[in-house]
């Protein structure tokens, strides 16, 4: 029974805890790409030299900001599933879009975490880079 009504109790401040936990996530994944993107600048900026085209290299670091949120999501979701499961012993009809929603929400984080990185990523200067070389 209390679990039944703390399950289905859900107040504003709950909301505010979703909120700061999915900004600490964002700015993880902004800091890991922002320092993956400074060790890698200089192929990053070869790659540019070669023909890439700035928007190719920006695609890059966007896609491995989703794939970082999509892949703590999956985790997050299944660790959230086996948790209700334990608590609860009976998982509600609705799981799957649940747990989709619970795997893709990180994802769309990783996503908008990765506009920073993305636009310093167009920034490299080839010259510069291969004048470095």
């Amino acid at each position: 029974m209390l679990g039944e009504y703390m399950a289905l109790e859900f107040r504003g401040y709950h909301l505010l805890l979703n909120v700061l936990i999915f900004a600490v996530a964002g700015l993880a994944v902004t800091d890991t790409l922002l320092v993956n993107l400074r060790e890698r600048q200089r192929e990053f900026g070869l790659l540019k030299a070669l023909g890439w085209r700035d928007g190719t290299v920006a695609g890059l670091l966007f896609w491995e900001g989703v794939g970082l949120g999509l892949v703590g999501g999956i985790i997050g979701a299944a660790l959230a599933v086996l948790a209700y499961q334990q608590v609860f012993t009976v998982l509600p009809d609705n799981l799957l879009l649940g747990s989709a929603a619970m795997a893709l929400a990180p994802a769309v984080v990783g996503a908008l975490a990765s506009i920073l990185p993305v636009l310093r990523a167009k920034a490299i200067p080839v010259a510069q880079v291969l004048k470095d070389e």
